[in-house]
């Protein structure tokens, strides 16, 4: 029988892909063992899947196929050879062999493949007539299938899908765990194997994050318009205004005074001028005319620095910044802010983001909101803009996005604060977790190479 081995190994491996190996393989072997059908299958799991007849191809007759993949997957359950009628050996459970003995009549053996101890697949072989299978024959076949049986499931597993090999090399690799006390060890190495492979290959959105502020989409910030001092203050930060309120006064004693003096000299030179036309002095008339225009025009002046000493809201809205309540009574110079009136009809969010993701971020990308007064709820936001200029907050180097709501909630105000993503394409999760990394390794080994 062993003189035949290298003819068997020589058709598998000659042959251009498994099926046809498989097929001159069992159609080889019927020749040589003088049998009708030689049948091999290959394990899938628990179950039999027929991949060669000899002289012909599996799924000519269904009928047929069913009852070699049944006494086949018998086989398996057995673990051992399977052979009908027994030839002095062993009883099995032979009940689909038994079937497939008397529909056709003579002899079947089935005998298992195996490959670095495990059943891969199973080689059934048939006789009509009384020519049966003999102990010496079968344990010679045996040692034949130890020897090619590896061959053929390698020629099985290289026409295999990647994934199904991987996974078949893992349960290989587990089961030879199984006989130490690393089983627990290898199953951790390999779901963590497979969890960073699945990150290094698994596109997922990824997102570049930063702290985020709400804002009025208005937002108008009213200041002192002339020097003096602070006389009442009617709103604080967060109180609802509407237009025409008025929210803080300044001091107005001074200007008063200044006002009634310049009343009595614009009267005093009207008197003047008046006088003066009645006594026909044209030149006295001119100068007194001249004063009381002058008087005239400060008076205006005056005036008008009292309308401001009102300070109103422009708008509807909140006050967002801007506490006086306990400046009552203190000077204020000219220009030096008051309050800060947001509008509350629409809002802005402005993202600060860190300058080594900023090339990331463009006009149109959108992203969510999870402010910390509202952490049960997140709002979309997209894009608007983003500033050219960076500035320094909290000791880094960030660059201010503004983005805009696309949708609305009632509990929004302005000055609350939260973290923003924005989204920036799709890449591996290893390949953002790592990002970071990479820019820092890449930086350094510039600055000290020059390599880019």
């Amino acid at each position: 029988m062993f003189e035949h081995l290298a003819a068997l190994q020589a058709r598998v491996l000659a042959a251009d892909g498994f099926a046809p190996a498989a097929c001159a393989f069992v159609t080889e072997l019927a020749e040589r063992l003088g049998c009708d059908r030689v049948s091999l299958g290959v394990r899938h799991r628990d179950a039999v899947e027929l991949v060669a007849v000899s002289h012909g191809q599996p799924g000519a007759n269904v009928a047929n196929d069913r009852e070699l993949a049944s006494a086949m997957e018998e086989t398996l359950a057995n673990g051992v050879t399977v052979c009908v009628p027994d030839c002095d050996g062993p009883s099995r459970i032979a009940a689909a062999h038994s079937g497939l003995v008397r529909r056709f009549g003579g002899s079947a053996c089935s005998i298992v493949l195996m490959h670095r101890g495990k059943a891969v697949g199973v080689i059934c072989l048939e006789r009509r007539g009384r020519n049966r299978f003999e102990r010496a024959e079968i344990e010679q076949l045996e040692h034949l299938l130890c020897l090619v049986g590896p061959v053929l499931h390698l020629r099985w597993l290289d026409e295999q899908p990647l994934g199904a090999r991987i996974a078949a090399a893992v349960r290989v690799w587990l089961a030879l765990g199984k006989q130490g006390d690393g089983y627990i060890k290898r199953l951790g190495f390999a779901a963590a194997l497979l969890l960073l492979a699945l990150a290094a290959l698994m596109p997922a959105p990824s997102y570049i994050g930063g702290r985020a502020r709400v804002e009025g989409s208005v937002q108008r910030a009213l200041v002192a318009s002339l020097e003096g001092y602070l006389q009442a203050v009617h709103v604080r930060p967060g109180d609802r205004v509407t237009s025409g309120q008025l929210l803080v006064e300044l001091a107005d004693r001074d200007l008063r005074l200044e006002q009634r003096k310049l009343v009595g000299q614009l009267d005093q030179h009207e008197n003047a001028y008046a006088h003066a036309i009645a006594r026909g002095d044209r030149a006295q008339a001119v100068v007194h005319m001249a004063r009381a225009a002058e008087a005239k025009a400060q008076l205006e002046l005056v005036g008008s620095r009292l309308e401001r000493v009102q300070i109103v809201a422009p708008f509807d809205g909140m006050v967002v910044a801007g506490d006086l309540s306990q400046s009552v009574g203190a000077p204020v110079e000219l220009g030096a802010p008051l309050v800060t009136v947001a509008s509350e009809e629409r809002f802005r969010v402005i993202v600060r983001v860190d300058e080594r993701d900023i090339a990331a971020i463009a006009p149109a990308r959108e992203g969510s909101l999870a402010l910390s007064a509202l952490p049960w709820e997140s709002l979309s936001i997209r894009v608007v803009r983003v500033s050219p200029i960076a500035v320094v907050a909290d000791g880094e180097n960030v660059f201010e996005v503004e983005a805009e709501l696309l949708g609305t909630s009632g509990e929004l105000r302005p000055g609350l604060q939260g973290v923003a993503k924005i989204e920036a394409g799709k890449r591996p999760l290893l390949a953002s977790w790592s990002r970071r990394a990479l820019d820092w390794a890449r930086l350094t080994l510039w600055s000290w190479t020059g390599w880019p």
